[in-house]
């Protein structure tokens, strides 16, 4: 998640405008989203697509549980939800999560193409195809999906 710093005159309309999401969206990752003022800063859910789930933190629940019980990486699921490992979750949290079938990659400084392909185990035409967007900056992004 990124956090959004409101601007002078913004309106939540021009938020969700803005960033590609709805008020539910955001209602899920803010605890008071209606008094906007300037200056607040707001959780803005950057991953909102077909790629991947919301999961509501239960009682019990730790990043490694989570991570354990759905086969994933620990440091992914809190790298994309802005959290340090040792980080505390709370039960009504809600996280992103990769869905079934997705498998993500999030670049490191000095990564290149080749990184890319090795790591996701797939071919610089189906990653750019998943992701039309690739720079090979620091903290991006990518995603692998298995074939429809």
């Amino acid at each position: 998640m990124d956090i959004y710093t409101v601007k002078r005159g913004e309106t939540i309309d021009d938020i969700t405008s803005r960033f590609k999401v709805t008020m539910e969206d955001l209602e899920k990752v803010n605890d008071d989203i209606d008094l906007l003022r300037e200056g607040d800063e707001i959780n803005i859910p950057f991953i909102l697509s077909d790629d991947f789930n919301y999961y509501e933190v239960t009682a019990g629940d730790t990043l490694e549980k989570i991570a354990r019980d759905r086969n994933l990486d620990v440091k992914t699921i809190a790298h994309l939800n802005g959290l340090d490992l040792k980080d505390y979750i709370y039960p009504k949290q809600v996280l992103i999560l990769p869905k079934d079938g997705i498998e993500i990659y999030i670049t490191e400084k000095g990564d290149t193409i080749n990184d890319l392909e090795k790591a996701l185990n797939s071919s610089i035409d189906v990653l750019i195809r998943d992701n039309p967007n690739i720079y090979v900056v620091e903290n991006q992004l990518l995603v692998k999906r298995e074939k429809e």
